[in-house]
């Protein structure tokens, strides 16, 4: 029941940088310290973080909230970024587009919205159109997958030029007019199959207008896979030789965020399409070719690199999102079956675009917040005096055996249907809701949005 703040020496093992811990540095959940979350012993974020979310973090008031903050100065073999295994999921990302554009419904309805009754009335084909756009994604990828290959490159291919005279030759942009754009992909490429992606629908009720308004949501997570795998691989092998702070100023890692988000909006766009739903769409500025990619609402980033507000150390969030950086609301996913929850942030009556509240927390100190349950997995038998600090419950079980209903369905990596699971998942109750408002200083009065799933593509 101890985790290691800090850590010295190295193992290498099965390819990845196993840290020991340092008996004489050792803090308990109980721990009343409220300093640098410190590095944790890969033996345990393997057993606990790797299957599971800071949902736990609940319980433990707020001690796992990053997997790690180190100064930026120290190696990158120093920090978890570069051996832990969700690091292939670096920024992958839960957007959601669709519900509300600038704060009105997108149907001006106040009613039963009744485009989400005829999909309601129809889940089973509307769950079978959402599979074949998942399979179609997946087969259109195969070979057109974003690496790094497709990040920019402005620089100039010297050619022959035939008008020119002999011997002489002519500098021409790289593809064109439209390449001459810093930032642009290099290659075309094409998004990838996500990890969950959805149709949901909500009431909503304005900050402003004492009305809730029937809304219709698309909902995707997870990135380039691919991508994220390289920069998995580059991580390691590159750890030795890179501080923390080189690694988050890296274009690897920007371009990686940004390719995340842009997946995510493809995919977005393609079920849109599908459904003939009517979604804000804007150009790409980074992408080969001038296309268009949905407008997402929210943004949320499962993984991510966040440097700390006094600029000294760098964070790896894992799971969980820094507050003070929230743009319009957090999106956090339950049990499928359940949906997604929207945790609503402070009205900010001067930007149209914050209709989900914005940011909440100090600006001087990072506040985390959860956005996944946990889910247990059939090899760990778990309960709720297994979990350290998990008595705060005051006896209530922390966990819920829950199986797919008839909106879910399930798939492999290579978009073929798969059985349905019983899985063991962390449910939301008060003592949940208590803590979120005592550790990330979020109030109950900003309201939570239920989204209840009508059709579900998960990737197991």
């Amino acid at each position: 029941d101890k985790l290691a703040t800090q850590t010295s020496g190295e193992e290498e093992g099965d390819g990845l940088a196993i840290h020991t811990p340092v008996n004489k540095e050792v803090e308990t959940f109980e721990s009343d310290s409220t300093s640098t979350a410190g590095m944790f012993s890969y033996d345990h974020l393997k057993n606990i973080l790797a299957e599971s979310t800071p949902t736990v973090t609940v319980f433990e008031y707020d001690r796992l909230k990053n997997l790690l903050e180190v100064i930026r100065s120290e190696k990158a073999t120093s920090r978890p970024v570069s051996s832990h295994e969700k690091v292939r999921q670096m920024h992958h990302t839960i957007s959601e587009s669709g519900g509300s554009v600038r704060g009105e419904s997108i149907f001006g309805s106040s009613t039963e919205n009744p485009v989400i009754l005829n999909l309601l009335q129809h889940k089973q084909e509307v769950k079978m159109k959402l599979l074949k756009v998942v399979q179609d994604i997946y087969r259109e990828s195969l070979g057109k997958e974003c690496t790094f290959d497709c990040m920019p490159d402005n620089s100039e291919v010297i050619s022959e030029d035939t008008d020119c005279p002999s011997g002489q030759l002519s500098h021409q942009p790289l593809a064109g007019v439209y390449m001459s754009r810093k930032s642009a992909d290099s290659k075309p490429w094409s998004p990838e199959i996500p990890e969950m992606v959805g149709l949901f629908h909500g009431y909503v009720r304005g900050f402003n207008k004492d009305c809730r308004y029937h809304k219709l949501f698309i909902v995707t997570s997870g990135g380039c896979s691919l991508l994220s795998d390289t920069y998995f691989n580059l991580s390691v092998d590159a750890r030795k030789n890179m501080t923390v702070r080189e690694v988050y100023d890296s274009e690897e890692t920007w371009y990686l965020r940004r390719a995340n988000q842009r997946n995510n909006a493809m995919v977005i766009k393609r079920v849109a399409e599908e459904f003939q739903l009517p979604i804000p769409l804007l150009p790409d500025p980074f992408s080969y070719e001038p296309v268009e990619i949905a407008g997402t609402t929210t943004e949320t980033l499962h993984y991510d690199l966040l440097r700390e507000p006094n600029d000294n150390g760098i964070s790896f969030m894992s799971k969980c999102v820094d507050t003070s950086g929230c743009k319009n609301g957090i999106v956090c996913n339950m049990h499928p079956s359940e949906g997604v929850w929207l945790f609503r942030g402070p009205v900010k009556t001067n930007s149209a675009m914050s209709y989900y509240g914005g940011a909440f927390g100090s600006s001087e100190k990072q506040t985390s917040f959860p956005i996944s349950t946990c889910r247990v997995r059939p090899n760990y038998n778990w309960t709720c005096k297994s979990v350290p600090g998990a008595e705060v419950c005051q006896g209530s079980p922390c966990f819920i055996n829950s199986k797919d209903d008839s909106s879910v369905v399930r798939i492999d990596s290579s978009g073929n249907v798969v059985s349905q699971v019983n899985a063991k998942y962390t449910y939301v109750d008060e003592t949940y809701t208590r803590m979120l408002m005592e550790e990330s200083m979020w109030t109950r009065d900003n309201g939570i949005v239920e989204l209840l799933p009508i059709a579900v593509v998960v990737q197991e």
